[in-house]
């Protein structure tokens, strides 16, 4: 990457102060009746056009006193951005007399560009009561010496005066024509120089000032380079400069998303002539931005965790990797997630509800920036913690079928969370009867769901006070009692099944019982058929 080098901060200044000693004149606050403003004082400058070099610039000036009484007469100016004094800012001056000063510059270390510089004297009779005032324009050029010149890519950035030595140190001179008419145009430009940093998608516009040291014109502005990649854009296609006379222009820039360096050259020109050109320099920066995104209201119970889903968005021009930061009672799913330029990534807040008291506490999460080692979104998220009866209700319903009971149970979440590994139970009923239940079942947010239970009655005892419990996981969330359950009905195959399931011993007597029955019930059947038959053979011998 090429480096913008500052050789120096403190050094000499040069200044280039053009003074309009004719033109730029105006009348103010005038209050005298007798004659006319401009007949009341006159104010001047010893050149028309003139150049001062080296650590203090100064300009004589003088004002003449056109009225037929006495004047007192005073010096003011204002400066801008640079420093100025006036040797002897109050006189007293007879009619037609005349009082001469200097006043003197001084410039910031380094600073380069063109100042305007109003020079104002006022003039006032003894009384105060009539008073006249005329003013001046005077366009200060400043250059800084070649200590305070930089570089960028290797090369000078811009031209550097080098003072004259006298004794080892730069001495300071004065050069001007008194009645100067140029008839070669020479532009400046100043401004821009370092490079300028951009960051990727935003907008900004580069200031640049053109000073004329040349004959009048108007001159075509032109920009060439890399505009295109950085969308740049002049203010003004031409400018029209009168001699001494300075103007800024802008050039407006507002680069993409892609990041570097480029440049642009404004060149100003009068016909097909370059006059002067300024190379301009842009850095763009990427942009290391985000947004976070969570829900503004949470309830959860205490009987279990809730995940809290939050959206990262990145709105750089870069992607990045972002470090999730949260309170001691929240735990992120990731440590880290990488969101590309203009995407979105979501991750979960899974929140330890049991380490929370019941009522409302303030959830805080962020996201770092692991290039930038900054804080770039934060978000907040308010969660009222409730007991589990209190965030969900069981509401039971019971029906008798023909050798069993059926309950359909209706569980309803009011968290903003899932109710999760529902299951319901029944207690209060013999060991011994069959049952039949759904679990593992989640229910939606907000939402409600049903659960049957199948009860079915094996012995003949009864269920005096059955008891539904629904559990979501191994916490209670909701009972509620049940109606009383009859034992299995009774009849002559329930009598044996009974008597079967209390004492197996009876079940053996009436087994052999039931089979000398059977037994003795097939002999005495033998016997009599036996009987029969003999009789019917007697019958049939007495007959014959």
């Amino acid at each position: 990457m090429n480096r913008l080098t500052l050789l120096s901060l403190g050094a000499l200044l040069v200044l280039a102060a053009v003074v309009n000693a004719v033109g730029n004149d105006f009348e103010s606050d005038c209050r005298y009746p007798q004659s006319d403003c401009r007949n009341v004082v006159s104010l001047y400058a010893e050149a028309d056009y003139a150049v001062i070099t080296g650590t203090q610039a100064e300009l004589r000036v003088w004002a003449i006193n056109n009225a037929d009484e006495t004047r007192f007469v005073s010096f003011s100016a204002y400066v801008g951005e640079l420093t100025a004094f006036i040797d002897e800012p109050f006189a007293a001056l007879q009619p037609n007399a005349a009082k001469a000063t200097f006043m003197r510059f001084n410039a910031p270390d380094c600073f380069r560009g063109v100042e305007d510089v109003y020079l104002k004297a006022r003039s006032c009779n003894a009384d105060g009561t009539s008073c006249a005032e005329r003013t001046k324009t005077i366009h200060v050029f400043v250059t800084p010496t070649e200590e305070c010149s930089y570089h960028i890519n290797g090369s000078l950035g811009v031209e550097a005066y080098v003072a004259p030595l006298v004794r080892g140190r730069p001495s300071s001179t004065l050069t001007y024509v008194k009645y100067f008419d140029p008839t070669e145009y020479d532009v400046r430009v100043s401004g821009a120089e370092k490079c300028i940093d951009f960051y990727a998608g935003d907008w900004k516009r580069v200031p640049l000032t053109l000073l004329n040291r040349g004959a009048a014109g108007t001159f075509d502005l032109r920009l060439l380079g890399d505009t295109d990649k950085i969308n740049a854009m002049l203010g003004s296609e031409y400018v029209s400069l009168t001699r001494n006379d300075a103007s800024d222009v802008f050039i407006d820039v507002q680069p993409g998303r892609d990041a570097g360096r480029y440049w642009v050259t404004l060149q100003v020109l009068n016909g097909v002539s370059v006059i002067t050109e300024k190379d301009v320099c842009i850095n763009v920066q990427d942009k290391y931005e985000a947004s976070l995104l969570m829900p503004k209201y949470v309830r959860v119970s205490d009987c279990q965790g809730a995940a809290i889903k939050a959206l990262a968005e990145n709105l750089g021009t870069a992607g990045d990797e972002y470090a999730i930061m949260s309170d001691p009672f929240a735990t992120p799913s990731q440590e880290t997630i990488t969101v590309q330029a203009g995407e979105r990534g979501t991750f979960d807040v899974i929140i330890d509800a049991s380490s929370l008291k019941q009522g409302t506490t303030t959830l805080h999460v962020g996201i770092a920036s692991i290039e930038t080692e900054k804080m770039v979104a934060e978000a907040t998220t308010e969660i009222e913690v409730v007991s589990c009866s209190a965030a969900s209700k069981v509401e039971a319903t019971q029906t008798q079928e023909a050798e069993s009971v059926r309950v359909t149970v209706t569980v309803v979440n009011d968290l903003n969370t899932s109710l999760d590994n529902v299951s319901a139970s029944v207690a209060g009923i013999p060991s011994a009867w069959k049952v039949q239940a759904e679990s593992g079942v989640s229910v939606a947010p907000q939402s409600s769901r049903n659960l049957t239970v199948v009860i079915t009655p094996t012995t003949s005892e009864e269920a005096v006070a059955p008891r539904l419990i629904v559990k979501a996981g191994d916490r209670v969330v909701g009972e509620q009692a049940l109606p009383a359950i009859s034992p299995k009905p009774a009849g002559l195959t329930g009598f044996v099944v009974t008597a079967l399931s209390q004492n197996m011993l009876l079940i053996a007597v009436l087994v052999a019982v039931a089979l000398l029955v059977i037994v003795l019930t097939g002999r005495r059947k033998t016997e009599e058929e036996e009987y029969r038959e003999k009789l019917q053979t007697i019958k049939k011998s007495i007959i014959e």
